[in-house]
């Protein structure tokens, strides 16, 4: 490995300080997978990351989300929207996957973690015009990425992360990539010695059926998830401000609901996912 793709010193011993602090958490094993992202996200200059367990995460096969714990996520509705696209297989993972044994047959020591910067997966033309893709950035307004996974015991779950920067931010380099890798091995180690003994989580069931809305309380609610408020959506609609928040009350109501956040979560989140016309 070329020296300026190495860790530093002081890199190294912050990973292992923090997965120290996850042995110390494994008694609530999402408030453990919580700081690791957080923390990754200072160590790699990210300003918002993901983990994500995933079972099926292999070629040919139908992955299905167990859970995630995201940090930095600024807007709930791109949360809520890229859970909904794992839990829905929107997500192309062979693309991901074959691009990545192309790139791992090319370093040594096979068997190592899978770590990838997003130019290594996909040529931007093919990245940017993704339908999902499409829909996200305009939420979350990230660009560079970098991503990792590995898969601690054969046929268990698979452990992914990934982590985003700004749209114009410097990209991530290599050394940020073998960061994620060494954690990512180190942390399965940790797994198999039973040092970090997190319990098995059952995939989320499909969400409740979802209330019947009027047809404008529809297309005030399709502006909502698209990121705009309740002034934008009024201009947008040809509506009085008013008389939008008074569409909006009724959607919260409707949906048993209290904040934005919340809605979204609901509208967006698992297999149930309303469509909005």
């Amino acid at each position: 490995m070329p020296r300026v793709a190495r860790p530093t010193m002081e890199q190294t011993r912050a990973v292992f300080r923090l997965l120290g602090d996850m042995r110390e958490l494994n008694d609530d094993p999402r408030a453990a997978r919580g700081h690791a992202v957080k923390e990754l996200c200072t160590l790699l200059g990210a300003r918002q990351g993901t983990m994500l367990r995933l079972e099926g995460f292999q070629l040919g096969q139908h992955m299905k989300l167990i859970d995630a714990v995201h940090d930095g996520w600024a807007n709930p509705a791109a949360v809520a929207l890229w859970e909904s696209a794992l839990r829905s297989q929107q997500f192309d993972q062979d693309v991901l996957l074959t691009r990545s044994r192309e790139i791992d047959a090319q370093r040594p020591a096979r068997g190592r973690a899978v770590t990838m910067l997003r130019e290594e997966i996909v040529p931007d033309q093919v990245f940017y015009d993704a339908p999902l893709i499409r829909q996200i950035i305009p939420l979350i307004e990230i660009d560079s990425h970098v991503c990792g996974w590995q898969t601690p015991v054969k046929g268990g779950p698979t452990v992914g992360m990934t982590f985003h920067r700004v749209l114009g931010a410097k990209p991530f380099a290599p050394r940020e990539r073998e960061i994620l890798r060494l954690f990512l091995e180190e942390m399965t180690l940790l797994e198999k010695q039973g040092k970090l003994p997190w319990p098995s989580e059952k995939t989320p069931t499909a969400s409740a059926p979802q209330p019947a809305l009027s047809p404008r309380e529809r297309q005030v609610l399709k502006h909502l998830t698209t990121g705009q408020s309740v002034k934008e959506a009024a201009g947008s609609l040809r509506l009085s401000r008013r008389t939008v928040e008074d569409y909006v009350k009724a959607i919260y109501r409707k949906f048993e609901v209290h904040s934005r956040g919340e809605l979204l979560g609901k509208v967006l989140s698992g297999t149930g996912q309303m469509k909005l016309v």
